[in-house]
């Protein structure tokens, strides 16, 4: 049997179709898809845009308490409220501390 693929001639034997159809409905079988099928995203999506609700309070509050810690700081003042201090001291990128800081009017 011969058969073209990502154009290449490929010749098996009918045996080995054989065993590459068991495979093909083993892997379907177990929730595989041999070929790619267009599906429905939108639970995705959504379940993404949660996710990402999820992370952004989380990052907001470990960025908070890095304020309100920064702020107890005997040596504070407001010029040493940067990006790179505040990324350092909560643990979240910089472009995420500059801006949290611009919606805080800071940066």
């Amino acid at each position: 049997m011969k058969f073209e693929f990502f154009g290449y001639t490929v010749e098996i034997t009918r045996d080995e179709a054989d065993e590459l159809e068991k495979a093909r409905e083993i892997l379907a079988k177990h929730g595989f898809r041999a070929v790619r099928e267009t599906a429905d995203k939108t639970k995705k999506r959504a379940s993404a845009a949660r996710a990402n609700e999820i992370k952004k309070k989380a990052a907001r509050e470990k960025m908070e308490a890095a304020i309100n810690m920064m702020r107890f700081d005997p040596e504070f003042d407001e010029k040493k409220i940067t990006a790179y201090r505040l990324a350092k001291e909560s643990g979240v990128s910089q472009p995420t501390a500059k801006k949290f800081l611009s919606e805080l009017g800071i940066y």
